[in-house]
């Protein structure tokens, strides 16, 4: 069993809650016995998905007292890497003298409690090869959890038997995939993506 009892009870706000990662991210806190708010501006099956689990969450433009008393009551605030500074929820987040932790960081604290890692790092193909390797430890009859960034037709983007292996895959964005600790480290391809965040092809 990981080291993640620390979720159980404890309130979270997801900033971006709708994003594949950041809606598998919130499935797990359910699974551990946590409380999920959170907040996107975009409705989506993902988020009609949490709230049928019982979230509560916000996509109006402007923040109520209602949700601004929740950020204020959150023990962990969790931001999408799509969401910065001068966005009005991360701001409120600020105002408050909340610590945002990004979803990359946070996928690498729930990671790091598991005994065995897989990550799936590259340009191109993460999400297929995350999900292959996921039937694979399920027809095995393994004890895993998996963290797709995409919607597996069986498994979905989150899938949980067990705490025995932890499946992810790992975003290059930002570097994100530096948070990440593998046990195994799967590398498909690399391109000349994300040139915002490196400094060329050898970087």
């Amino acid at each position: 069993m990981p080291e993640n009892e620390w979720i159980q009870g404890k309130r979270f706000y997801f900033l971006g809650i709708g994003g594949a990662s950041m809606s598998a991210l919130g499935k797990y806190v359910l699974n551990c016995g946590g409380e999920l708010y959170g907040y996107d501006a975009v409705p989506s099956e993902r988020t009609a998905e949490l709230e049928k689990a019982g979230v509560k969450i916000y996509s109006s433009a402007t923040i109520g007292e209602e949700e601004k008393a929740v950020i204020n009551s959150a023990e962990k605030i969790v931001c999408t890497s799509a969401i910065s500074k001068g966005n009005a929820r991360f701001e409120e987040c600020m105002a408050q003298g909340k610590n945002v932790t990004y979803r990359g960081e946070f996928l690498g604290e729930i990671a790091s409690a598991f005994p065995c890692v897989v990550s799936v790092a590259g340009s191109h193909g993460k999400t297929t090869c995350t999900s292959m390797c996921a039937h694979i430890f399920l027809s095995a009859k393994k004890r895993f959890t998996a963290h797709i960034g995409g919607d597996d037709i069986l498994l979905e983007n989150y899938y949980r038997s067990g705490d025995d292996y932890f499946l992810t895959e790992a975003c290059e964005y930002k570097k994100n995939l530096l948070y990440l600790h593998p046990s195994v480290a799967v590398l498909l391809n690399i391109d000349r993506d994300h040139m915002e965040c490196y400094r060329g092809e050898e970087d």
